[in-house]
């Protein structure tokens, strides 16, 4: 499996910028984000999620596990968020008992000053969310939403998103 670039200067016409990295059974559903003064791609392989550091979105370092389903299934669609009390960590379940896509999310928090290595294998779950494949949005006015798709109806679903 690769994990493949593209670029766009318009999001509509795409380049593609061949593999970034390969090599990785089943690696699938990147999250990237930017952390400081480098990228984060958080995504799945197997029934793991892994972590690779990038200062130019093509050249990755190693992966490290950051965290493990302890069940059967997979984990799904992860999406990191950094705040400013730590690191939240949202990911589905995908296990087959659930429909093709299961609206089980988990969160888990990891507290800022324990972030810097992104290690969720020991963290908290603070939340399960009905949702499939979130995204989570801050608007121009520190505003928070979650983005499901499929779940709870067919397309995409937005709705506000509170932190305690």
């Amino acid at each position: 499996t690769e994990m493949r670039l593209a670029t766009s200067p318009d999001l509509f016409h795409w380049t593609p910028q061949g593999p970034v990295f390969t090599g990785e059974e089943t690696a699938r559903d990147p999250c990237v984000v930017r952390l400081d003064d480098h990228y984060v791609m958080v995504y799945v392989a197997g029934n793991t999620l892994y972590a690779r550091d990038s200062a130019d979105l093509r050249h990755w370092a190693p992966r490290r596990p950051i965290y493990a389903l302890g069940r059967p299934g997979a984990p799904e669609s992860p999406f990191l968020v950094r705040r400013p009390e730590g690191f939240y960590l949202f990911f589905c379940i995908y296990d087959g008992t659930n429909g093709d896509y299961d609206d089980r999310t988990t969160v888990l928090f990891l507290d800022a000053h324990d972030g810097a290595s992104l290690d969720f294998r020991r963290a908290l779950v603070v939340a399960q969310i009905r949702a499939h494949a979130p995204e989570v949005i801050c608007d121009e006015r520190g505003d928070w939403y979650i983005a499901s798709v499929e779940r709870p109806h067919r397309g995409l679903s937005v709705a506000p998103l509170g932190w305690e």
